[in-house]
């Protein structure tokens, strides 16, 4: 039953990631293709600008997450060294005359 709820957690996603910013960022740039005076164009470039923010917000989101996967795969291999006296990608035979 997991499955289906983490394709409706990706399609979410990915519509708040990219299409929602695509549409803001389009619908900026058709109001200042209509009719490029005026409010019209300052409207036009704050509904870009707003675009723009949510797909950088998205993005800088995304990246903070990223950085749980390696502090993830630090702590793993910091209890590998407390268990076996070597760190993972490390020569067993040469980490023996470590002092403890």
């Amino acid at each position: 039953m997991g499955a289906p709820k983490d394709q409706e957690y990706r399609r979410t996603l990915i519509v708040v990631r990219y299409v929602l910013p695509a549409a803001l960022t389009l619908t900026g740039l058709i109001l200042i293709v209509i009719k490029p005076e005026g409010a019209t164009l300052h409207g036009g470039l704050g509904i870009i600008g707003a675009g723009l923010a949510a797909f950088l917000f998205a993005f800088l989101a995304k990246v903070s997450m990223s950085g749980d996967k390696f502090r993830d795969h630090e702590e793993e291999a910091r209890r590998f060294f407390d268990e076996h006296g070597y760190w993972p990608d490390e020569d067993p035979s040469k980490a023996r005359g470590r002092p403890s």
